[in-house]
């Protein structure tokens, strides 16, 4: 027998004989070193295949590669499958899942458990491995390792380059794998012979009943995406409306002001002819009243002394008397904008000349 298992069948034979018969009784229950983890391999094939030669151990665990069988789901729901041998380039795109089905076949026999986590530049570089805490004893298969990409690039990773650590911890001492010492057997629970050898559509059905398996974070930026150029369009939309309302304002503005401007020069015009009609009244009114007084003069000189006289003398006091009140309402009348016409404040003597004609 050759150190190692030569083959699967090989590994299969040296873990039926040490399944529950621990070849090591001697060894502590503790974590493996890398000189136990090298002799419990060699002895109960718990591991297959295995690479001693090639720096794949370390003081306390094991390096697992890059190889087997990727599944994942694109946006439509569609199962992608991809064959990862050695050389091939597998590209986890920016925040996205992918399964992995390990090549790597794990026995482990009744004493020995397992876990595993990413090597730790995958995990400085962003990525995430969805891991179980524990893998138990009595455990046959290979494993469903998930592979989360949380960066906002797309990952590169090397088929036959080094993805896991996968450490060994030895449990503590039952009757059943070890006669000479340990308690009574009665309370061990086995690992259940069903859950051993499962496919990958075992695991499928079991964590989401066969249904795709997809990161939620695209769909998630997808919808802040949409979300965003929604505000924008509306944020658009409004400093459209404002600017639009804007135009409409200073449009009204311009209006009122050209209906005010209107208002004021029809105002302006108004007065002006209110001035002008007022000062053509007044001499009218006076040139009137200049041919009364000539003809009423005329007439006294034509006229004899009589009791006329005093008739003409009340007329006289009663013209006079309207001279006044029309100077009166002259005064009181609004200024005029264009050249002013003469105004009740000329003195008596104006009122002697006769107006022009």
């Amino acid at each position: 027998m050759t150190i190692f298992a030569d083959s699967d069948d090989d590994a299969a034979s040296r873990y039926m004989q040490y399944k529950s018969l621990d070849p090591f009784p001697e060894i502590h229950p503790a974590l493996l070193n890398s000189a136990d983890i090298y002799d419990y391999v060699a002895k109960t094939g718990m591991l297959f295949p295995f690479e001693s030669n090639k720096g794949k151990l370390k003081s306390a665990s094991y390096e697992i590669d890059f190889l087997g069988e990727v599944y994942q789901w694109d946006e439509k729901g569609k199962e992608r499958h991809h064959i990862i041998d050695l050389g091939t380039e597998f590209n986890l795109e920016k925040n996205s899942i992918a399964f992995l089905h390990l090549r790597t076949f794990f026995r482990l026999p009744d004493y020995i458990a397992l876990r595993f986590n990413f090597k730790i530049r995958h995990v400085h570089r962003g990525l995430l491995l969805g891991t179980g805490p524990l893998v138990d004893p009595g455990y046959v298969g290979r494993l469903l390792v998930p592979l989360h990409n949380l960066t906002s690039d797309k990952y590169v990773l090397e088929g036959g380059a080094g993805l896991l650590w996968v450490e060994f911890t030895k449990v503590s001492p039952n009757r059943r794998w070890n006669s000479g010492s340990g308690r009574n057997a009665t309370n061990y629970y086995p690992f259940p012979a069903s859950k051993n050898a499962l496919t990958v559509s075992d695991f499928f059905k079991k964590a989401s009943g066969g249904a795709p398996i997809r990161s939620s974070i695209p769909d998630e930026v997808r919808d802040a995406t949409a979300q965003s150029a929604l505000a924008t369009d509306k944020a658009t939309e409004a400093a459209n409306y404002a600017a639009l309302s804007e135009r409409a304002a200073r449009r009204m503005k311009r209006q009122f002001q050209t209906i005010g401007t209107i208002s004021i020069a029809a105002l302006l015009i108004s007065l002006v002819t209110a001035s002008w009609q007022l000062g053509k009244l007044f001499l009218d009114t006076n040139a009137y009243l200049h041919q009364a007084k000539e003809e009423l003069s005329e007439t006294k000189k034509l006229l004899p002394k009589s009791p006329i006289d005093s008739d003409l003398m009340q007329i006289k006091e009663r013209v006079s008397t309207l001279e006044k009140q029309i100077r009166l309402i002259l005064e009181a009348r609004p200024k005029p904008l264009a050249k002013e016409s003469p105004t009740p404040k000329q003195s008596d003597d104006a009122l002697d000349k006769p107006a022009k004609k």
